[in-house]
């Protein structure tokens, strides 16, 4: 499900190639919607940059940001976990979440500071 997903700056594992995470991108983006073309069909994506506030193993991820936003994102069989893996997604670890807006299935979840 993750194939010919576009590079997307500022996300680990979707970068531009600079390894920069400002910019033009989604670099400073908190949470919001893009519109990205697939397989030549647009598809709605949701991005959200964030504190995990809760974790259900294999099942959900919930996600505040700095503003006080709060969103769940379902984790599947293709959740892609580019830096970290799945074991660092633990609550208080700050992460980058792309995910379909269709179901709000999470496409990539990237843990950019682990909780210590």
């Amino acid at each position: 499900a993750n194939e010919g997903l576009p590079a997307l700056p500022g996300m680990p594992g979707m970068s531009d190639g600079t390894g920069s995470a400002t910019g033009f991108g989604i670099g400073g983006v908190l949470h919001g919607e893009i519109t990205i073309l697939q397989g030549g069909t647009p598809t709605s994506l949701l991005v959200q940059l964030g504190e995990v506030t809760k974790v259900t193993a294999n099942q959900s991820v919930t996600v505040k940001s700095s503003d006080g936003f709060a969103a769940t994102y379902a984790l599947t069989a293709d959740t892609a976990y580019p830096m970290n893996g799945a074991s660092a997604l633990t609550v208080g670890s700050q992460v980058r979440v792309i995910a379909t807006k269709d179901g709000a299935k999470a496409t990539r979840i990237a843990v950019v500071t682990a909780n210590q």
